[in-house]
């Protein structure tokens, strides 16, 4: 079935009361040969009777169709080869990142290896202190923990 079925009316004489068509209404309806009168059929004496009225096109084929078939494999084709690219893209290596995002940001690379977390040893300072074998804040090898917090 396709569209609009039926419609329940619960209280139609209530509704013929309050509502009615405009001359401008029936004016086009019967321009059109459309009637407005009675039931779907036209139908005033019986509205039961609906011998004559008008009948939806016929139903759309069921199942697929050829070019519906068509259109699916398409689809799927583009949609795996979308996830495809997606994937080799999000997977390739980006030479010089590092650089890049400094260029982008317009730093140096001093600046990006600068020491500035006050609450943690991170940054460059440790790289040398790692490098040179101490850690400078510490003064006893039990604090020498690269894990501990600064304590200023």
């Amino acid at each position: 079935m396709q569209g609009l079925v039926m419609v329940f009316v619960e209280d139609a004489p209530d509704i013929r009361k309050n509502q009615f068509l405009t001359d401008n209404w029936k004016d086009i309806c019967e321009a059109s040969d459309t009637p407005y009168v009675g039931n779907a059929a036209n139908n005033t004496v019986n509205f039961y009777d609906l011998t004559g009225e008008s009948v939806q096109v016929k139903e759309l084929p069921s199942g697929f169709t050829a070019r519906g078939i068509v259109a699916m494999v398409f689809s799927c084709i583009a949609g795996f080869l979308g996830c495809v690219m997606i994937g080799i893209y999000g997977m390739a290596d980006i030479p010089n990142i590092e650089q890049q995002v400094a260029d982008d940001f317009a730093l140096e690379s001093t600046e990006l290896l600068a020491d500035t977390d006050d609450e943690y040893h991170t940054g460059a300072t440790n790289v040398e202190n790692v490098e040179n074998g101490h850690n400078k804040d510490s003064s006893s090898a039990s604090d020498s923990s690269p894990d501990r917090v600064r304590s200023n």
